[in-house]
C-alpha cells in the first residue's frame, strides 16, 4: 500500500519526539492490514496551498497512490519564483517582502485548490482524506458557487461542533493543550488524535485503532 501525504510543518512532525500523524497512520495501517505500507511525504515547513496542490498533482500523475492525505495550510501563504529561478515559499516568517495573500482572496484560492484536487482524485479513483488545519473565511466562502461542491465527507474535523472548513485544528489544539508551541504544532497527543480521526474516517472503530493509543 502506498500512502501519499502533503502539507506544511503541522504534517512534518515534531523534532523532539520524532513522530507525525502520517507516520503513525502508516504504521497503524500496516499493523492492522498485516502487509507492507509505504509512506511518501512531500510536506515541508512553510509550504503553501498552491505548492501543496501543484506538487500533489505532479506526484499522483506519475505514481497514483492507494491513499492520498492532504493537510491544507494557511490560506495567506503562496509560492513564487525569483528571477534567478529559485522557488520561494512566502509566509508570515519568510520572504514577506514578496507579498502575502490577503483575505478573502486567500480563502477563495484555497477552496478552489481543494475543489480541483478533489475532482481530480475522484476522477482517478484515488481514495483521499483532507483536513484544514487553518480555518478558512466562513462568511466569504459560503457565498462562493464552489462551496456547495466540496465533499465535506472526505474531511476530518476536530469534533461534532466543528466545521470541516471553518474551524480548523490550530485553535482547538491550543484550547485543549494538544499543541507543542505557540504556532499550534501538534504534540504527541495531537498527532495521535489526528491519526485516530483519519483511521475512523477510513472505517476503523475505536477498538480497531487501540494500537495508536499505545504509541
Amino acid at each position: 500500500m502506498l500512502i501519499y501525504s502533503n502539507g506544511c510543518s503541522h504534517t512534518v512532525g515534531g523534532k523532539t519526539w520524532g513522530i507525525s500523524y502520517n507516520r503513525l497512520l502508516t504504521t497503524s495501517l500496516e499493523d492492522m492490514m498485516d502487509h507492507k505500507t509505504h509512506l511518501i511525504s512531500e510536506a515541508n515547513h512553510g509550504k503553501s496551498n498552491d505548492a501543496i496542490f501543484h506538487d500533489t498533482l505532479e506526484f499522483i500523475n506519475k505514481y497514483p497512490p492507494d491513499l492520498c492525505v492532504i493537510q491544507w495550510s494557511s490560506p495567506n501563504r503562496r509560492v513564487s519564483q525569483l528571477v534567478d529561478g529559485k522557488e520561494i515559499w512566502i509566509n508570515p516568517w519568510d520572504f514577506t517582502q514578496e507579498g502575502l495573500k490577503l483575505e478573502p482572496m486567500a480563502s477563495k484560492h484555497t477552496i478552489h485548490y481543494i475543489y480541483a484536487l478533489q475532482e481530480i482524485l475522484k476522477k482517478r479513483e484515488i481514495p483521499y482524506l483532507f483536513m484544514c488545519y487553518f480555518p478558512l473565511d466562513k462568511e466569504f466562502i459560503e457565498e462562493l458557487n464552489t462551496f456547495d461542491r466540496i465533499d465535506l465527507d472526505r474531511f476530518i474535523k476536530f469534533d461534532d461542533n466543528s466545521h470541516e472548513l471553518f474551524t480548523g485544528f490550530l485553535d482547538k489544539f491550543k484550547e485543549n493543550k494538544m499543541n507543542s508551541d505557540e504556532q499550534g504544532h501538534p504534540n504527541q497527543k495531537g498527532y495521535r488524535f489526528i491519526t485516530t480521526k483519519l483511521l475512523e474516517k477510513l472505517g476503523y472503530s475505536i477498538e480497531d485503532i487501540s494500537y495508536v493509543k499505545m504509541i
